[in-house]
């Protein structure tokens, strides 16, 4: 490639705001580079993506996607050119060597996934937590308000414009749970109008034991007296579903719910979990034990597979592999010892 075509070249990926390292120029052929520029355009997963290196311009000519964390690439690069590591080959080995490829579902299977949720990972601001909690307020919301009880629920402000004593009903989540010095349980509950004080009478034991049972953050609702910046409870609704008839499966089958393996601590447990993983596949336990296990057909992890790497500060003290890749691997060797995929 000549000066003129290499400078063009540069140009036209500092105009994607993207960079080329020294070695990928040198290693770019011109003919390759309008099917890098399709597929600069055309690709879902290069947000944050800024610095091209040789080791991935394979990748970009076969147009091949990489859902892959560019700043934790850059990060690891980095890493080793100061202290000569080889983190960064581990990492582009996770995700562009074949052996880490997915293996191929099992056609046999009867299992139908009928909604996936994917959103590609970006940073998180205060704004969305208070949109995940409205959210998760209006949904069970719903749920509480279908119920004869509540449907005549209204807000808090609304309440508070309500004369004494008159009976009303609200929907809300415990923002404070304290007791009384009369042993009674007071609630401060808010919805998206205000904030307004609930009283649970100890001498009414069968509300009170429900109510002693509830955590900040729920979302309850609640028919009461109205009084002075105070409802004084008669009824306590918890947004449960309706009891069904179980649909059930022809063959009789199990699965296991598993998290926060955090494999890489110290804290974790490597003949604990392989005992479990002996038993799961039919290698330990009695005779009824190795029954339950044969039924097993799923395990859900359900996250924090590995306990990861600055996390917190000084962190590093409190693990046994101090690399995320060699983490991920550990893991990926137990559960593949096993045949779980």
């Amino acid at each position: 490639m000549d000066s003129k075509t290499q400078k063009q070249t540069i140009s036209y990926f500092l105009n994607q705001q993207i960079l080329l390292s020294p070695e990928t120029i040198q290693n770019i052929e011109e003919k390759q580079i309008p099917t890098i520029f399709e597929f600069t355009k055309e690709s879902k997963y290069l947000k944050d993506f800024l610095l091209l290196y040789k080791e991935l311009l394979p990748s970009f000519i076969e147009k091949k996607e990489i859902k892959i964390d560019w700043k934790e690439l850059d990060k690891y690069k980095s890493l080793t050119e100061k202290k000569g590591t080889n983190s960064y080959i581990k990492f582009l080995d996770l995700f562009l060597s074949e052996k880490y490829k997915f293996p191929q579902q099992n056609k046999n299977e009867n299992t139908k996934i009928i909604k996936s949720f994917m959103e590609d990972p970006k940073k998180r601001e205060m704004q969305s937590f208070v949109e995940l909690f409205n959210n998760r307020y209006n949904i069970l919301r719903s749920f509480l308000q279908s119920r004869p009880e509540l449907s005549n629920a209204i807000s808090i402000k609304r309440i508070k414009e309500r004369n004494s004593k008159e009976e009303v009903a609200l929907i809300g989540i415990i923002k404070e749970k304290r007791t009384t010095k009369n042993g009674n349980i007071l609630f401060e509950l808010e919805d998206l109008t205000g904030t307004i004080n609930v009283l649970v009478n100890k001498n009414k034991p069968e509300l009170f034991n429900l109510a002693e049972n509830t955590l900040p953050d729920e979302v309850i609702g609640i028919k009461g007296s109205n009084g002075d910046n105070i409802i004084f409870t008669n009824n306590l609704v918890l947004p449960d579903l309706p009891v069904q008839e179980h649909k059930k499966s022809e063959d009789e089958a199990y699965a296991i719910f598993l998290s926060d393996l955090h494999v890489g601590s110290k804290q974790f447990l490597p003949e604990k979990f392989n005992k479990f993983l002996e038993w799961v596949s039919g290698k330990k336990g009695n005779e009824t034990q190795k029954n339950m296990a044969n039924k097993i057909k799923y395990i859900f992890i359900m996250g924090d597979l590995v306990d990861g790497v600055g996390i917190y500060p000084n962190q590093d003290e409190d693990l046994e592999i101090k690399d995320i890749i060699s983490q991920y691997e550990q893991c990926a060797t137990f559960l593949k010892k096993y045949h779980i995929t």
